[in-house]
């Protein structure tokens, strides 16, 4: 497993984020993307997350690759834990590109993202 983006824990605000942009090696199998969210943000049900991976279209924009959306709840009742969300995906595409991360807040979040590779 190799990082290659980690946006250290902090509070964002409500609103949206954008990663700083990031490249995917070529030659790997799958990207994950993994928010750890703080315990007391990860139960709030008022607290809403949209997440997308983005790559360059080689030309200034960004072409929509996956995503996913997360509202927060109670804990995993077989667990006990916190449910950080995570996507894992097939390269595909993907594949040597630069990209990018967006988040969407319904909230202010303490949270951090780490994008990696398998």
């Amino acid at each position: 497993m190799a990082e290659i983006l980690n946006v250290s824990v902090q509070l964002f605000g409500a609103g949206t984020f954008t990663s700083p942009t990031f490249t995917v090696p070529s030659g790997i199998a799958n990207v994950t993307a993994t928010f750890v969210i703080s315990p007391l943000d990860v139960i709030d049900q008022a607290k809403t997350m949209s997440f997308t991976l983005n790559r360059s279209d080689g030309s200034g924009g960004w072409i929509f690759d996956h995503g996913f959306s997360w509202q927060g709840g109670p804990n995993n009742l077989i667990t006990g834990l916190a449910r950080n969300p995570s996507i894992r995906v097939d390269v595909g595409p993907l594949d040597g590109q630069q990209c990018q991360v967006v988040m969407v807040l319904s909230k202010p979040m303490t949270c951090s993202i780490l994008v990696t590779t398998s």
